[in-house]
C-alpha cells in the first residue's frame, strides 16, 4: 500500500471513528418523561385567508429555489465544459490561470442567480415584506460579489500552491488548514457583525429578553439589536459565534409591538 493510499484509508477510519463516537454520545441524551408537546391547529389560530396567502407566498419561493438551483447547476456544468478554453485564453502560469478560471466561473454563476434574487425581491415587495428598492438591492449585491471573488482567489491560490508542493497529498495539508481557518472565522466574524448594531434599550421587552437568557442558562450572552426596518418588515433573530464571541442578534422589527 502506497503512502497516499494509507493516508486516505487512515482518514476514512478516523472519520468513521468520529462518527461512531458522536452517535454514541447522541444515545446518551435523554428527553424528560413528562414532556408532552401540545397540538397546535393553525386553522384555529389564524384566519383561512392568512393561511392561504402564506401557502401561496411560500409555494412561489419554493419553486423559485428549485429553478435557481437548476440554473446554477447548469451554469456550473457549462463552465466545466468551457474551463479548458478559458484557461487557454490566459497565459499567466498554472496558479494565476486557475485563479482566473475560478473568478470567471464565480462571476458567471453570480450573473445567472441575479434574476432569481430580483424575482424574490419583487415577490417580497408584493406581499409587503420587503421595503428595499430595486436599485438599492442591485447596488447591495456588489460587496457580496467582491467578497466571494476575493475569498475564492485566496482559497484557490492556496490550494493550487499546495497541489504544486505536495502533489496528490495536497488534501492532507489543505483539510486541517481550512478547518482551522473556518474555526477562526466563526470566532472572529461575530465581532465584525456587531458593528452597526446596538444593545437593547432599557424597556420591558429588553427585561424579558434578559430574563429568558437567564432562564436558559445563557445570561452572559450579549444581545444586539440589528436595525433592518428600512429593508424589511419580517421579524427574525439568530445566534452566532463560539466562546467569547457568542452573541444573539435580534432584528428591530421584532420590537415594533406586534
Amino acid at each position: 500500500m502506497t503512502a497516499t493510499r494509507f493516508a486516505k484509508a487512515s482518514t476514512l477510519v478516523a472519520l468513521a471513528v468520529g462518527w461512531l463516537v458522536a452517535a454514541w454520545l447522541l444515545t446518551r441524551t435523554t428527553v424528560p418523561g413528562d414532556l408532552h408537546a401540545p397540538h397546535v391547529d393553525a386553522g384555529a389560530i389564524f384566519p383561512a385567508g392568512v393561511l392561504h396567502r402564506t401557502a401561496h407566498y411560500d409555494g412561489f419561493l419554493r419553486w423559485l429555489w428549485v429553478a435557481a438551483t437548476l440554473a446554477t447547476l447548469g451554469a456550473l456544468v457549462l463552465f466545466v465544459y468551457l474551463g479548458p478554453r478559458i484557461a487557454r485564453a490566459w497565459e499567466l502560469g498554472r496558479v494565476a490561470t486557475g485563479v482566473m478560471v475560478g473568478a470567471v466561473t464565480t462571476l458567471g454563476v453570480w450573473a445567472v442567480s441575479l434574476p432569481f434574487g430580483a424575482l424574490q425581491l419583487w415577490w417580497g415587495r408584493r406581499y409587503g415584506l420587503e421595503r428595499q428598492g430595486y436599485v438599492a438591492w442591485a447596488l447591495a449585491q456588489w460587496p457580496a460579489l467582491l467578497g466571494q471573488v476575493v475569498g475564492l482567489t485566496i482559497a484557490l491560490t492556496v490550494l493550487l500552491l499546495l497541489a504544486g508542493r505536495f502533489g496528490r497529498r495536497w488534501w492532507l495539508v489543505a483539510a486541517p488548514l481550512f478547518a482551522a481557518v473556518g474555526a477562526v472565522l466563526v470566532l472572529v466574524l461575530p465581532w465584525v457583525e456587531t458593528l452597526g448594531t446596538r444593545p437593547p434599550h432599557d424597556t420591558p421587552v429588553a427585561a424579558r429578553i434578559r430574563q429568558l437568557a437567564r432562564d436558559e442558562g445563557v445570561g452572559g450572552t450579549p444581545v444586539r439589536i440589528e436595525d433592518v426596518h428600512g429593508e424589511t418588515t419580517a421579524a427574525n433573530a439568530m445566534a452566532t459565534g463560539i466562546g467569547p464571541s457568542a452573541r444573539v442578534f435580534i432584528w428591530d422589527t421584532f420590537l415594533d409591538g406586534r
